[in-house]
């Protein structure tokens, strides 16, 4: 069972029932296209992937008190790492727990430590959420989630990109699905130097693939200077013959209960995320690039580091497809996703269905546009 829970105020709970719903949703979502742009996909050190962290080896957890409480809480910290051999400084973004909760929390957090992190990582930043869910019976259901948080990942590095001074040759597909080619440009030298460019996923032809491949040598970033970070760019490319039919998102914005009926397997869905805590309502880019390559999900501005284990699990979500012809249209696709004020709890228990507390939100509601 599921439940979304609207933006207060609302006359009433709009409810979702497991996935029966959220499929039906599906199908009417589906059938426009975006042109796709270049991403910032640099990738981070091992510091910054948090893949070298040391933290305990027993899980943090506590017990509902008193044993009928079925509110626990939630606590969402920002850990910065800026000495390998130091506990991190810990700030607090969120907590609805009780204080022995969040001493608990901070305590266990404060053991944290991160070795392999080097002068040129500078410092690096995280966010840690623990939710303690109560269920009957003195039962404490535990989402936590540790997620790297790259700051500047809202704000794209091409803006200097210069595009090569002629168009590709022309190409078309010759099938009834469409052909994509996905190429990384890596740009480590001035703003004169060539990129070196790297193919990450082609269903096209090689002759086209070798066609686009020495059309993109031709980029350039001018506004580097030597001695820059490396900068790494993805570029993707469709073909396809223009009089066959395609899919598309067919809303400009879509209402989150209705993404999700589009993913695979919504029934299974395990998830509990407070909106209220996140600056909500808010919208959120999500390109469809999984399984074969990671899905790129940005939230609209301002950052708001509070959005950040939300954003990583709709990252993680893949979208369920009806063919091969569909699965060829909508990949590098672009999907607007609108999410409410309110709870998602996509829980196993018997009794995720019931309504909680209609609270007002923890951040003033504002209106947003959507994503360019």
């Amino acid at each position: 069972m599921a439940r979304l829970a609207t933006t207060p105020g609302a006359a009433a709970w709009r409810r979702l029932r497991g996935g029966a719903l959220l499929a039906a949703l599906a199908a009417a979502a589906m059938g426009a296209r975006a042109q796709p742009e270049a991403d910032d996909i640099t990738p981070p050190s091992p510091a910054q992937t948090l893949g070298c962290l040391q933290r305990p080896a027993e899980p943090l957890s506590v017990q509902q008190n008193p044993p009928n409480d079925r509110d626990t809480g939630l606590v969402r910290l920002k850990l910065r790492f800026d000495a390998p051999d130091a506990p991190p400084q810990v700030e607090m973004l969120a907590a609805s727990a009780r204080p022995q909760v969040q001493r608990l929390v901070r305590h266990y957090v404060e053991s944290y430590r991160l070795p392999c992190l080097q002068p040129q990582d500078g410092a690096v930043d995280a966010v840690q959420e623990f939710a303690f869910i109560g269920r009957p019976h003195g039962v404490v259901q535990q989402q936590s989630a540790l997620v790297p948080l790259a700051s500047q990942a809202d704000l794209p590095s091409r803006q200097c990109l210069v595009r090569p001074p002629r168009d590709p040759a022309p190409m078309r597909g010759t099938g009834r699905v469409l052909e994509h080619v996905v190429f990384s440009l890596h740009f480590a030298g001035d703003g004169t130097q060539a990129p070196q460019v790297r193919m990450e996923h082609s269903t096209a032809s090689a002759w086209a693939q070798e066609r686009i491949l020495d059309w993109a040598a031709g980029f350039r970033m001018p506004c580097r200077q030597a001695g820059d970070a490396p900068v790494v760019l993805r570029q993707h490319f469709s073909l396809g013959a223009r009089e066959v039919r395609r899919y598309g998102f067919s809303k400009p914005v879509l209402g989150l209960a209705e993404f999700l009926g589009m993913t695979e397997q919504p029934e299974r869905l395990r998830a509990w995320f407070d909106f209220n805590t996140m600056g909500c309502p808010f919208k959120v880019a999500y390109k469809a690039y999984g399984p074969q390559l990671p899905n790129l999900v940005r939230a609209e501005p301002p950052f708001n580091p509070d959005r950040t284990p939300f954003l990583q699990w709709l990252r993680e979500r893949q979208l369920h497809y009806a063919n091969e012809q569909q699965a060829g249209d909508l990949f590098g696709r672009t999907a607007v996703i609108q999410v409410p004020c309110g709870v998602l709890d996509l829980q196993s228990a018997p009794d995720a269905a019931a309504p909680v507390s209609d609270s007002p939100p923890s951040s003033s509601l504002h209106s947003q546009e959507i994503l360019s």
